[in-house]
């Protein structure tokens, strides 16, 4: 700390002597930083955000251009023409197969080759849960039959939930049509798959626009309803969503900090002084983005703005000093003790902040490691332009008049309340033993995506066309051949009729073309039904669409021959079999739990990788692994980050000030802050979540620097708190209410993530302040009366 104490002083004398070439030499690096920073992007794939060695992400990024990452396109066609909507429909189809980025579309159902197999087509598990439930009802409606299946008579053996997955099969059998369209026919779909390798946003952004044109296109020319909606539209509009937010986040913040310093030093023209710096380091280091890490991802993307608030804080205590030294001495030696006193408690503050954040690089979780180097890294090159242009910036401020020294006026003085910090005190055991039994962590992944609004008419019709909710599996495996394939499904199988299995079901082109085995299995079990549905009994089924489907069912005629993959319809096909170069045998596994909570994509994730796939079998590969290893990775790294952060910390100070009972005092406002922080969010139900974990470590960084300025000031005052607390209170007070402004744009982001590490940061930015500004003074207060503090 002392050859850095000499540093400085050699700058600020140098500064004093040659102020213009001081300017002029910190201004060279700007110019190439404007030129790297116009290169900084968005990237809002959470898979980024995993470790190299995350199986999902390595999956994920190795089958992307095979795959891709399952999302689609889907345009919907309204009209009450019937020959009119078809033709407008096929229009349609022909302009999108054009479209070079397109992979697929599909638009029809094989309804000849599914009439001919029809029942065939279903699988043995779903066929032994139909055969169940045809006896229930048999059991029910027929007095004569005994139900050995149920304990009681008229008890199904089934769940509700398979009763109803059943009901929906025999719907779409029943209602099989061949365009993909609503029960009344005025509504078509069209499903839209792009390339495997086109998972960019600007590249999903300019398809979005091209289906955009096509399908006014054939609103106009056939006067109909169109309109584009799919799963790649919540992709798009989540990052329009964070783009907006940063915008008007950034435009929030930047006004309320600049309104916070004029009113702070009542004046306007000192913002030069204050906040030349700091856009200098700002602009230094967000540069260096683009070459080193690449992309901002989601966690990171507001870390421009919020670093804008944090950095102010430096600039704050030294512009402050600066004015209440020019009382008593010339600028030259202003600026000097300027930078003996503040300069190395900004200087120590600063470092703390850093490492604080540079910790989280050792992170394997991306979202923090990108996070802890570019906020690290950023508060670094912020205190070197603290070091090096703000001393420039004060002298030249002050020879024209842009600062003016400034006396502390008695008025201001704020008294230590012993009794108020006593409060705090008595009320931190509580926080902890609250937080402690009710501190919760957010699994719902639904309540950390942002709320897209979306056309009610699309919604609607949407919904009268594909009634399911989920039209993707869960995770997909890839099998290079149908031997490998079918030793996959085998395995699958075997799981799925586990008792407490969470997989429902597999999707293949073995569900459309089983193993001869397999088929006669089906047979068996079709025949079984069949006789079942025999009798005069299933003219008492009271639900029509049932009573139809029973009526089918008995009538159906087996088919001579049985399906083979090489005789599937192209439109199966063509989301079952990818690859270009290499055909692979996709193997979809659909979850029987939610997907948004995190505890079942744990779970559903972990019953995967338990599974013995054959060797050449590459994945699983999708949505749900990939969150989950997210939640493992945030789970498992999370409290070491912490652990890490603060004894990086605590050393730090521990280096700098040379004494054990120091550090444990200087660390007392942000222990005790953190601690009311937790008791907090559990007191108010406010929960943990993988975007906002990564605050606690940043306040730990934030929150010292008001215990590291506010003790070595005192010091310096031989322990007059009063004088400390009339001196310090409202630069303090300043800086903290600045930080808080370049997180409370984040507050009204829409993205309910972002929106919670807004709040958390506020929130334990104003518990620090109350420990730091209330709690700590009637401590020090307390140790000085008692002779315990302040002596090595």
């Amino acid at each position: 700390m002392m050859n850095i104490r000499n540093i400085v002083e050699a700058i600020c004398r140098s500064v004093c002597r040659y102020p213009l070439i001081w300017l002029f030499i910190t201004f060279i690096p700007s110019i190439p930083a404007f030129y790297g920073i116009n290169h900084l992007a968005l990237d809002t794939d959470v898979v980024r955000l995993l470790p190299e060695s995350s199986p999902a992400a390595q999956w994920a990024r190795k089958l992307k251009t095979i795959v891709g990452d399952g999302g689609f396109f889907t345009i919907l066609v309204n009209g009450e023409d019937r020959e009119k909507l078809i033709k407008a429909v096929h229009e349609t189809v022909a302009k999108v197969e054009q479209l070079e980025e397109i992979g697929s579309v599909n638009f029809t159902y094989p309804k000849d080759f599914i009439d001919k197999y029809r029942y065939q087509l279903i699988s043995t598990n779903y066929l032994e849960k139909i055969l169940d439930y045809t006896l229930s009802m048999k059991a029910s409606l027929n007095p004569f039959t005994e139900d050995i299946l149920s304990e009681e008579p008229g008890d199904s053996v089934l769940s509700v939930k398979d009763e109803d997955e059943i009901k929906i099969l025999f719907s779409h059998y029943s209602n099989l049509t061949r365009y993909h369209e609503s029960e009344d026919g005025k509504v078509m779909g069209i499903f839209i798959r792009p390339k495997a390798n086109f998972t960019n946003i600007s590249q999903l952004h300019k398809i979005l626009l091209k289906l955009e044109k096509i399908s006014n296109d054939t609103s106009n020319e056939y006067e109909v309803w169109a309109g584009v909606g799919g799963s790649q539209i919540h992709n798009l509009k989540e990052y329009e969503v964070i783009r907006s937010d940063l915008n008007r986040s950034g435009l929030i913040t930047v006004i309320a900090v600049v309104l916070i310093l004029i009113i702070s030093f009542r004046s306007f023209v000192i913002l030069p002084v204050l906040l030349y710096p700091l856009g200098a380091g700002l602009l230094w280091s967000f540069a260096l983005v683009p070459p080193i890490l690449g992309d901002l991802n989601i966690i990171t993307s507001f870390l421009l703005i919020v670093l804008f608030g944090m950095g102010i804080d430096y600039s704050i205590h030294l512009v402050k000093r600066f004015q209440l030294e020019l009382v008593n001495h010339s600028p030259d030696k202003a600026l000097l003790e300027t930078y003996r006193s503040t300069g190395m408690s900004v200087v120590t503050s600063g470092m703390t902040t850093g490492i604080a954040l540079l910790i989280l690089a050792a992170s394997d979780f991306r979202g923090f490691s990108e996070f802890g180097l570019i906020g690290g890294g950023t508060i670094f090159i912020m205190l070197l332009a603290m070091l090096t242009v703000m001393p420039v910036a004060m002298f030249l401020g002050q020879k024209y008049g842009f600062v003016k020294s400034y006396r502390q006026s008695g008025q201001n003085r704020r008294e230590i309340k012993v009794r108020a910090s006593l409060i705090i005190a008595i009320f931190l055991p509580l926080c902890l033993v609250f937080a402690a039994f009710n501190l919760q962590f957010n699994y719902d992944f639904n309540k950390l995506k942002p709320q897209i609004p979306t056309s009610k008419i699309f919604n609607k019709h949407n919904s009268e066309v594909y009634k399911t909710k989920y039209m993707s599996p869960g995770a997909i495996y890839l099998a290079p051949d149908l031997k490998s394939l079918d030793e996959l499904l085998a395995v699958i199988d075997n799981e799925v009729n586990k008792k407490d299995s969470l997989f429902q079901k597999v999707t293949s082109v073995r569900n459309y073309a089983p193993e001869i085995q397999e088929s006669v299995e089906r047979i068996k079990l079709i025949e079984s039904i069949q006789e079942q549905l025999g009798g005069r009994w299933i003219k008492k089924i009271e639900d029509p669409m049932i009573r139809k489907w029973a009526y089918d069912m008995r009538g159906w005629q087996l088919p001579d021959d049985f399906p083979q993959v090489k005789t599937l319809p192209e439109s199966l096909v063509k989301s079952l079999v990818v690859g270009e170069k290499k055909e692979f045998y996709v193997a979809g596994i659909y979850p029987n739990v939610s997907r948004g909570n995190g505890k079942n994509a744990m779970a559903f994730t972990q019953e995967m990788y338990d599974l013995n796939t054959p060797d050449a079998i590459q994945g699983p590969v999708g949505e749900m692994p990939i969150f989950a290893e997210i939640l493992w990775t945030v789970l498992d790294e999370g409290p070491w980050t912490l652990i890490f952060s603060f004894g990086a910390v605590f050393l730090l100070i521990l280096i700098g000030f040379r004494s054990f009972k120091e550090t444990a005092i200087i660390t007392l406002p942000l222990i005790a802050g953190l601690i009311m922080t937790m008791g907090v969010m559990a007191l108010t139900n406010f929960k943990l979540n993988f975007f906002n974990v990564v605050i606690f470590p940043a306040l730990i960084g934030m929150g010292v620097d008001s215990g590291v300025h506010y003790y070595r000031r005192w010091k310096e005052l031989i322990m007059n708190t009063g004088e400390c607390q009339k001196e310090l209170y409202n630069p303090l007070t300043v800086c903290t209410v600045t930080t808080m402004m370049g997180y409370s744009g984040m507050v009204f982001a829409q993205h309910p993530g972002l929106r919670s590490m807004g709040i958390l940061a506020c929130l334990g930015l104003g518990c620090i302040w109350l420990t730091s500004l209330v709690l700590f003074p009637g401590v020090l207060e307390l140790l000085r009366n008692r002779g315990v503090a302040g002596r090595n």
